[in-house]
Protein backbone atom coordinates (compact mmCIF):
# COMPACT_ATOMS: atom_id res chain seq x y z
CA UNK A 1 0.00 0.00 0.00
CA UNK A 2 1.44 3.33 -1.08
CA UNK A 3 2.40 5.73 1.62
CA UNK A 4 0.02 8.72 1.85
CA UNK A 5 1.51 12.00 0.71
CA UNK A 6 1.08 15.02 3.03
CA UNK A 7 -1.63 17.42 1.88
CA UNK A 8 -0.57 20.80 0.42
CA UNK A 9 -0.61 23.76 2.76
CA UNK A 10 -3.68 25.26 1.11
CA UNK A 11 -5.58 22.09 1.87
CA UNK A 12 -4.41 21.91 5.47
CA UNK A 13 -5.70 25.45 6.24
CA UNK A 14 -9.41 25.26 7.06
CA UNK A 15 -11.82 26.84 4.60
CA UNK A 16 -13.27 28.90 7.46
CA UNK A 17 -9.99 30.79 7.90
CA UNK A 18 -9.88 31.66 4.19
CA UNK A 19 -13.39 32.99 4.40
CA UNK A 20 -12.71 34.96 7.57
CA UNK A 21 -9.57 36.50 6.08
CA UNK A 22 -11.47 37.55 2.94
CA UNK A 23 -14.32 39.03 4.94
CA UNK A 24 -11.94 40.87 7.27
CA UNK A 25 -10.14 42.35 4.24
CA UNK A 26 -13.45 43.49 2.78
CA UNK A 27 -14.46 45.05 6.11
CA UNK A 28 -11.12 46.84 6.33
CA UNK A 29 -11.53 48.25 2.83
CA UNK A 30 -15.11 49.38 3.47
CA UNK A 31 -14.35 51.00 6.83
CA UNK A 32 -11.14 52.65 5.53
CA UNK A 33 -12.99 54.08 2.51
CA UNK A 34 -15.81 55.35 4.70
CA UNK A 35 -13.32 56.91 7.15
CA UNK A 36 -11.41 58.60 4.30
CA UNK A 37 -14.55 60.05 2.73
CA UNK A 38 -15.90 61.18 6.10
CA UNK A 39 -12.57 62.74 7.12
CA UNK A 40 -12.04 64.63 3.86
CA UNK A 41 -15.62 65.94 3.95
CA UNK A 42 -15.19 66.98 7.58
CA UNK A 43 -11.88 68.73 6.84
CA UNK A 44 -13.47 70.61 3.94
CA UNK A 45 -16.36 71.63 6.19
CA UNK A 46 -13.97 72.75 8.94
CA UNK A 47 -11.98 74.84 6.46
CA UNK A 48 -15.15 76.49 5.17
CA UNK A 49 -16.22 77.24 8.73
CA UNK A 50 -12.73 78.59 9.49
CA UNK A 51 -12.91 80.98 6.53
CA UNK A 52 -16.46 81.94 7.47
CA UNK A 53 -15.31 82.82 11.00
CA UNK A 54 -12.54 85.01 9.57
CA UNK A 55 -15.01 86.81 7.27
CA UNK A 56 -17.51 87.22 10.10
CA UNK A 57 -14.82 88.58 12.42
CA UNK A 58 -13.59 91.13 9.92
CA UNK A 59 -17.11 92.17 8.93
CA UNK A 60 -18.11 92.69 12.56
CA UNK A 61 -14.97 94.70 13.29
CA UNK A 62 -15.49 96.89 10.22
CA UNK A 63 -19.12 97.50 11.18
CA UNK A 64 -18.21 98.34 14.80
CA UNK A 65 -15.54 100.84 13.74
CA UNK A 66 -17.91 102.33 11.17
CA UNK A 67 -20.61 102.86 13.81
CA UNK A 68 -18.13 104.53 16.16
CA UNK A 69 -16.98 106.77 13.32
CA UNK A 70 -20.57 107.69 12.43
CA UNK A 71 -21.12 108.85 16.00
CA UNK A 72 -18.05 111.04 15.80
CA UNK A 73 -19.15 112.41 12.44
CA UNK A 74 -22.43 113.62 13.96
CA UNK A 75 -20.50 115.56 16.60
CA UNK A 76 -18.17 117.07 14.00
CA UNK A 77 -21.06 118.24 11.85
CA UNK A 78 -22.24 120.53 14.65
CA UNK A 79 -19.36 122.83 13.59
CA UNK A 80 -20.60 123.11 10.00
CA UNK A 81 -23.00 126.07 10.46
CA UNK A 82 -20.31 128.15 12.22
CA UNK A 83 -17.69 127.36 9.60
CA UNK A 84 -20.04 128.02 6.70
CA UNK A 85 -21.15 131.38 8.14
CA UNK A 86 -17.54 132.53 8.51
CA UNK A 87 -16.59 131.46 4.99
CA UNK A 88 -19.68 133.06 3.44
CA UNK A 89 -18.88 136.33 5.24
CA UNK A 90 -15.40 136.16 3.69
CA UNK A 91 -16.90 135.68 0.23
CA UNK A 92 -19.20 138.65 0.83
CA UNK A 93 -16.16 140.78 1.71
CA UNK A 94 -14.45 139.58 -1.45
CA UNK A 95 -17.40 140.67 -3.59
CA UNK A 96 -17.64 144.07 -1.89
CA UNK A 97 -13.92 144.59 -2.47
CA UNK A 98 -14.39 144.06 -6.21
CA UNK A 99 -12.96 140.54 -6.21
CA UNK A 100 -9.77 141.78 -4.60
CA UNK A 101 -8.38 139.80 -1.71
CA UNK A 102 -6.18 142.66 -0.60
CA UNK A 103 -9.21 144.48 0.84
CA UNK A 104 -10.39 141.63 3.06
CA UNK A 105 -10.06 141.57 6.84
CA UNK A 106 -9.18 137.99 7.74
CA UNK A 107 -9.17 138.34 11.50
CA UNK A 108 -12.58 139.92 12.16
CA UNK A 109 -14.70 136.89 11.13
CA UNK A 110 -12.87 134.79 13.73
CA UNK A 111 -13.70 137.10 16.62
CA UNK A 112 -15.95 135.43 19.11
CA UNK A 113 -15.26 131.92 17.87
CA UNK A 114 -13.90 130.99 21.28
CA UNK A 115 -11.09 128.63 20.28
CA UNK A 116 -7.98 128.77 18.05
CA UNK A 117 -8.80 129.07 14.36
CA UNK A 118 -7.05 130.15 11.16
CA UNK A 119 -8.08 131.30 7.70
CA UNK A 120 -6.14 130.71 4.49
CA UNK A 121 -6.65 132.20 1.03
CA UNK A 122 -5.43 129.76 -1.63
CA UNK A 123 -4.96 130.80 -5.26
CA UNK A 124 -5.28 128.61 -8.35
CA UNK A 125 -1.65 127.47 -8.04
CA UNK A 126 -2.27 126.17 -4.52
CA UNK A 127 -0.19 128.97 -2.96
CA UNK A 128 -1.31 130.78 0.18
CA UNK A 129 -1.88 134.46 -0.73
CA UNK A 130 -3.33 135.46 2.61
CA UNK A 131 -3.61 133.93 6.06
CA UNK A 132 -4.13 134.77 9.69
CA UNK A 133 -0.95 132.76 10.22
CA UNK A 134 1.35 135.18 8.40
CA UNK A 135 4.35 132.82 8.39
CA UNK A 136 2.59 130.56 5.89
CA UNK A 137 1.93 133.26 3.28
CA UNK A 138 3.68 132.57 0.00
CA UNK A 139 4.07 128.84 0.59
CA UNK A 140 2.16 125.93 -0.87
CA UNK A 141 -0.88 124.99 1.13
CA UNK A 142 -0.06 121.31 0.50
CA UNK A 143 3.09 121.78 2.61
CA UNK A 144 0.89 122.55 5.60
CA UNK A 145 -1.76 119.94 4.83
CA UNK A 146 -0.23 117.18 2.63
CA UNK A 147 -2.10 115.58 -0.28
CA UNK A 148 -4.66 118.36 -0.51
CA UNK A 149 -4.04 119.72 -4.01
CA UNK A 150 -6.41 117.27 -5.61
CA UNK A 151 -9.07 118.15 -3.04
CA UNK A 152 -8.66 121.87 -3.71
CA UNK A 153 -9.14 121.42 -7.44
CA UNK A 154 -12.30 119.38 -6.93
CA UNK A 155 -13.69 121.87 -4.41
CA UNK A 156 -12.79 124.82 -6.65
CA UNK A 157 -14.59 123.26 -9.62
CA UNK A 158 -17.63 122.30 -7.52
CA UNK A 159 -17.96 125.88 -6.21
CA UNK A 160 -19.79 124.87 -3.02
CA UNK A 161 -19.07 124.67 0.70
CA UNK A 162 -17.22 121.55 1.75
CA UNK A 163 -16.29 120.48 5.29
CA UNK A 164 -13.68 117.78 5.80
CA UNK A 165 -13.45 115.32 8.65
CA UNK A 166 -11.58 116.08 11.86
CA UNK A 167 -7.96 114.95 11.66
CA UNK A 168 -5.71 113.95 14.55
CA UNK A 169 -2.01 114.82 14.41
CA UNK A 170 0.12 112.32 16.29
CA UNK A 171 3.08 114.73 16.31
CA UNK A 172 1.29 117.75 17.85
CA UNK A 173 -1.62 116.00 19.55
CA UNK A 174 -4.00 118.50 17.89
CA UNK A 175 -7.28 117.70 16.22
CA UNK A 176 -8.25 120.05 13.41
CA UNK A 177 -11.44 120.47 11.38
CA UNK A 178 -11.17 122.13 7.98
CA UNK A 179 -13.80 123.61 5.66
CA UNK A 180 -13.54 125.13 2.18
CA UNK A 181 -15.52 127.59 0.07
CA UNK A 182 -14.43 128.81 -3.39
CA UNK A 183 -14.99 132.41 -4.46
CA UNK A 184 -17.68 132.86 -7.15
CA UNK A 185 -15.04 133.50 -9.84
CA UNK A 186 -13.13 130.33 -8.79
CA UNK A 187 -9.93 132.36 -8.41
CA UNK A 188 -9.49 131.43 -4.76
CA UNK A 189 -10.48 128.84 -2.22
CA UNK A 190 -11.03 130.20 1.28
CA UNK A 191 -10.11 127.71 3.99
CA UNK A 192 -10.93 127.78 7.69
CA UNK A 193 -9.16 125.49 10.18
CA UNK A 194 -10.64 124.98 13.66
CA UNK A 195 -8.64 123.68 16.62
CA UNK A 196 -11.29 123.28 19.28
CA UNK A 197 -10.01 121.35 22.36
CA UNK A 198 -13.41 119.63 22.40
CA UNK A 199 -12.36 117.84 19.22
CA UNK A 200 -9.36 116.43 21.07
CA UNK A 201 -11.56 115.22 23.91
CA UNK A 202 -13.90 113.62 21.39
CA UNK A 203 -11.01 111.73 19.83
CA UNK A 204 -9.84 110.61 23.26
CA UNK A 205 -13.30 109.21 24.01
CA UNK A 206 -13.34 107.39 20.70
CA UNK A 207 -11.87 103.95 21.26
CA UNK A 208 -12.44 100.52 19.88
CA UNK A 209 -11.59 98.55 23.00
CA UNK A 210 -15.13 97.26 23.53
CA UNK A 211 -15.46 96.08 19.94
CA UNK A 212 -12.08 94.32 19.93
CA UNK A 213 -12.75 92.72 23.33
CA UNK A 214 -16.11 91.34 22.14
CA UNK A 215 -14.48 89.83 19.05
CA UNK A 216 -11.67 88.19 21.00
CA UNK A 217 -14.20 86.74 23.47
CA UNK A 218 -16.54 85.29 20.85
CA UNK A 219 -13.90 84.04 18.39
CA UNK A 220 -11.31 81.78 20.07
CA UNK A 221 -9.04 81.72 17.02
CA UNK A 222 -8.48 85.50 17.34
CA UNK A 223 -5.29 85.96 19.33
CA UNK A 224 -5.13 89.78 19.33
CA UNK A 225 -6.43 92.89 17.57
CA UNK A 226 -4.68 96.21 17.10
CA UNK A 227 -5.93 99.34 15.34
CA UNK A 228 -3.52 101.63 13.45
CA UNK A 229 -4.08 105.00 11.84
CA UNK A 230 -3.06 105.80 8.26
CA UNK A 231 0.17 107.28 9.68
CA UNK A 232 0.91 103.92 11.42
CA UNK A 233 0.04 105.39 14.83
CA UNK A 234 -1.26 102.71 17.22
CA UNK A 235 -4.77 103.74 18.29
CA UNK A 236 -5.90 100.58 20.08
CA UNK A 237 -4.16 97.44 21.27
CA UNK A 238 -1.03 96.29 23.03
CA UNK A 239 1.85 98.72 22.32
CA UNK A 240 4.32 95.98 23.25
CA UNK A 241 2.80 93.47 20.85
CA UNK A 242 4.86 91.65 18.25
CA UNK A 243 5.82 93.62 15.14
CA UNK A 244 8.23 91.69 12.96
CA UNK A 245 9.80 93.12 9.82
CA UNK A 246 7.38 91.13 7.65
CA UNK A 247 4.43 92.44 9.66
CA UNK A 248 5.70 96.01 9.43
CA UNK A 249 6.09 95.64 5.66
CA UNK A 250 2.56 94.21 5.39
CA UNK A 251 1.15 97.14 7.40
CA UNK A 252 2.94 99.60 5.11
CA UNK A 253 1.68 97.76 2.04
CA UNK A 254 -1.92 97.85 3.32
CA UNK A 255 -1.68 101.62 3.88
CA UNK A 256 0.07 102.32 0.58
CA UNK A 257 -2.25 100.19 -1.56
CA UNK A 258 -5.37 100.74 0.57
CA UNK A 259 -6.05 97.02 0.50
CA UNK A 260 -6.13 93.99 2.79
CA UNK A 261 -2.86 92.13 3.29
CA UNK A 262 -2.05 88.94 5.15
CA UNK A 263 1.25 87.54 6.35
CA UNK A 264 2.26 84.33 8.13
CA UNK A 265 4.52 84.87 11.13
CA UNK A 266 7.03 82.05 10.77
CA UNK A 267 8.27 82.53 14.32
CA UNK A 268 4.96 82.05 16.11
CA UNK A 269 3.06 80.30 13.32
CA UNK A 270 0.30 82.90 13.53
CA UNK A 271 -1.72 84.23 10.60
CA UNK A 272 -1.78 88.05 10.68
CA UNK A 273 -4.25 89.94 8.49
CA UNK A 274 -4.21 93.70 7.96
CA UNK A 275 -7.74 94.88 7.20
CA UNK A 276 -7.89 98.30 5.51
CA UNK A 277 -10.93 100.28 6.68
CA UNK A 278 -11.62 103.40 4.56
CA UNK A 279 -13.27 106.15 6.59
CA UNK A 280 -11.98 109.25 4.81
CA UNK A 281 -14.26 111.18 2.50
CA UNK A 282 -11.37 112.10 0.22
CA UNK A 283 -9.39 109.78 -2.05
CA UNK A 284 -6.47 112.21 -1.82
CA UNK A 285 -6.22 112.31 1.97
CA UNK A 286 -6.66 108.94 3.69
CA UNK A 287 -5.89 110.48 7.08
CA UNK A 288 -9.08 109.10 8.64
CA UNK A 289 -8.57 105.59 7.32
CA UNK A 290 -7.66 102.81 9.72
CA UNK A 291 -5.89 99.47 9.48
CA UNK A 292 -6.97 96.65 11.79
CA UNK A 293 -4.32 94.06 12.57
CA UNK A 294 -6.02 90.77 13.42
CA UNK A 295 -3.81 87.90 14.60
CA UNK A 296 -5.33 84.44 14.17
CA UNK A 297 -4.03 81.28 15.80
CA UNK A 298 -4.10 78.51 13.14
CA UNK A 299 -2.91 76.06 15.82
CA UNK A 300 -6.41 75.97 17.26
CA UNK A 301 -7.79 75.10 13.85
CA UNK A 302 -5.13 72.41 13.38
CA UNK A 303 -6.03 71.12 16.84
CA UNK A 304 -9.62 70.66 15.67
CA UNK A 305 -8.37 68.70 12.64
CA UNK A 306 -6.18 66.49 14.86
CA UNK A 307 -9.13 65.79 17.14
CA UNK A 308 -11.22 65.03 14.08
CA UNK A 309 -8.62 62.56 12.78
CA UNK A 310 -8.32 60.87 16.16
CA UNK A 311 -12.09 60.60 16.40
CA UNK A 312 -12.29 59.02 12.94
CA UNK A 313 -9.55 56.50 13.74
CA UNK A 314 -11.15 55.56 17.06
CA UNK A 315 -14.55 55.17 15.42
CA UNK A 316 -13.04 53.05 12.63
CA UNK A 317 -11.31 50.72 15.11
CA UNK A 318 -14.51 50.28 17.12
CA UNK A 319 -16.51 49.56 13.97
CA UNK A 320 -13.90 47.02 12.86
CA UNK A 321 -13.92 45.22 16.22
CA UNK A 322 -17.70 45.14 16.31
CA UNK A 323 -17.88 43.90 12.71
CA UNK A 324 -15.33 41.15 13.34
CA UNK A 325 -17.01 40.20 16.62
CA UNK A 326 -20.35 39.77 14.87
CA UNK A 327 -18.99 38.26 11.68
CA UNK A 328 -16.76 35.50 13.21
CA UNK A 329 -19.44 33.46 15.07
CA UNK A 330 -21.97 34.16 12.31
CA UNK A 331 -19.59 32.84 9.66
CA UNK A 332 -18.77 29.82 11.79
CA UNK A 333 -22.41 28.77 12.08
CA UNK A 334 -23.30 29.60 8.48
CA UNK A 335 -20.42 27.51 7.10
CA UNK A 336 -20.93 24.55 9.43
CA UNK A 337 -22.83 22.39 6.85
CA UNK A 338 -20.22 23.13 4.19
CA UNK A 339 -17.39 22.19 6.52
CA UNK A 340 -19.08 18.88 7.44
CA UNK A 341 -19.47 18.01 3.77
CA UNK A 342 -15.82 18.89 3.16
CA UNK A 343 -14.73 16.68 6.06
CA UNK A 344 -16.78 13.76 4.70
CA UNK A 345 -15.25 14.20 1.26
CA UNK A 346 -11.76 14.22 2.74
CA UNK A 347 -12.52 11.09 4.76
CA UNK A 348 -13.73 9.22 1.67
CA UNK A 349 -10.73 10.44 -0.34
CA UNK A 350 -8.36 9.08 2.28
CA UNK A 351 -9.99 5.67 2.18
Amino acid sequence: MAERQPRPLNQRIPFLLYLLAALILIILLVISSAMYVNYTDSVATQKRQHQAIIRQTEHYLTEAIGLADDGQRIMEETYNPLMQDILESMVSQYRLAGNDMAGIDLASPLQGVGFPSDIYIINEAGIIEGATESASIGSLYSLHVPDTHGDLEEIRNAGIFHAGRAVFSSSSGEVTRTAYLPTPDRSYVIVIVLRDPALVRNFQRLNYQEATRAIRTSHPIVQSIRIFGADRTLLEGDPDGTMTEAMSDALGQAIANRSDVEVHDSGSGMLVRYLYIPLSESDHRPDRDLVAEITYDPGRFQGHLSDLLSSNITTGILLFLVAVGVMAPLTYYLTLPVRRIAEDVNTIAQG
